[in-house]
């Protein structure tokens, strides 16, 4: 797999149930680590900070949807 290959994280995420969704954000300068955080708690979604800084963001799938949308609405706001 690629995500061997180059040294990343495997796709499976232990400790999450086995229902909810996830994706992992990479902070940027226009949105810190804090911000994403704040729209993650927005949306319902829980989250929690990964060794290598990346956010690992996970709920409902319509919820990580939102967050997908809340954080592109940030971005283009700059």
């Amino acid at each position: 797999e690629i995500c061997e290959e180059k040294g990343e994280e495997s796709r499976f995420i232990s400790g999450l149930p086995r229902d909810q969704k996830w994706i992992r954000v990479e902070p940027l300068a226009s949105l810190p680590l804090e911000k994403l955080k704040q729209l993650a708690k927005e949306t319902n979604l829980s989250c929690r900070v990964q060794e290598d800084g990346r956010l690992l963001v996970y709920g409902k799938a319509e919820d990580i949807k939102g967050f997908v949308k809340k954080m592109t609405e940030e971005i283009c706001k700059e």
